[in-house]
């Protein structure tokens, strides 16, 4: 199964590894689920992993060389930006929305606008129902 993934999904699963979103990443590494994420997902991570958190350049880099997320390019997901925008309250979340639908997959987040988007072929996966699904 392949899932787009949220920000706070991948903050929570480094922040606690032993969580259910730490579960999540674990899967990903060893291929049992297949994670994807907008480019800009990861230019919020770099962001939020450093001046919030305050995770040293290395850290930051060792951290991404672990994730086992393929990161989607902005060209990919455009197309699906207006459409995304229009579907949701919050105009942040349309890159995710917008890399689920250009990729044809579903979504984990935690993030209630998205939960309450409905799309036809798209699920919006909570984190523990997304490890109660890989685990079953």
């Amino acid at each position: 199964m392949r899932v787009v993934i949220d920000t706070n999904v991948i903050l929570s699963g480094i922040y606690d590894p032993d969580s259910i979103p730490g579960k999540i990443l674990d899967a990903a590494v060893v291929g049992s689920l297949s994670l994807c994420s907008p480019e800009s997902v990861k230019s919020e991570l770099d962001r939020v992993l450093g001046r919030v958190l305050g995770f040293a350049p290395l850290q930051i880099r060792h951290a991404f060389e672990a994730l086992r997320i393929d990161w989607i390019p902005k060209k990919v997901y455009e197309p699906e930006m207006s459409r995304a925008r229009d579907l949701l309250r919050d105009p942040d979340d349309a890159p995710i929305l917008a890399c689920a639908l250009a990729a044809g997959c579903d979504i984990v987040t935690g993030d209630k606008d998205l939960h309450a988007v409905r799309v036809r072929g798209i699920r919006v996966w909570k984190p523990s129902e997304l490890d109660r699904e890989n685990h079953a």
